[in-house]
């Protein structure tokens, strides 16, 4: 089954506020790279949001897309973390639960614990 994100889980399932997982408060995330079950080719990705007992999955199937990240996945990829301002309201994948654009960013703050990377296990046929 592929999960559409808000169209599956409806537009207030996370984020701030959210009824599944409210981003206001600690949540877990665990982004998958999946492979085939021989580990050749990187055909999906998933992200699990948790929260407590709640759990949401956004997952694609886009191998044409990924494929050319097979051999550059294999140890050749850094890890990065971002956010950004969207004061202009450029960017509206976050703009339809209500919310609207900031004037600043001065005051917000992210956290990041409990990192890990694991580098095999994620595979399906």
């Amino acid at each position: 089954m592929q999960n559409q994100g808000r169209e599956w889980y409806g537009a207030d399932a996370y984020g701030p506020g959210g009824t599944m997982i409210d981003t206001f408060s600690d949540f877990h995330v665990k982004t998958e790279f999946v492979a085939t079950l021989d580990y050749e080719k990187f055909w999906k990705m998933r992200t699990t949001l948790t929260q407590g007992d709640m759990e949401v999955i956004l997952e694609t199937e886009c191998p044409g897309y990924i494929e050319p990240l097979n051999d550059g996945i294999e140890g050749n990829m850094g890890i990065i973390f971002s956010n950004w301002n969207n004061n202009k309201g450029i960017e509206d994948f976050e703009l339809d639960s209500g919310q609207s654009p900031v004037d600043s960013c001065a005051n917000a703050s992210s956290t990041i614990s409990n990192f890990h990377i694991y580098t095999y296990g994620s595979i399906e046929s």
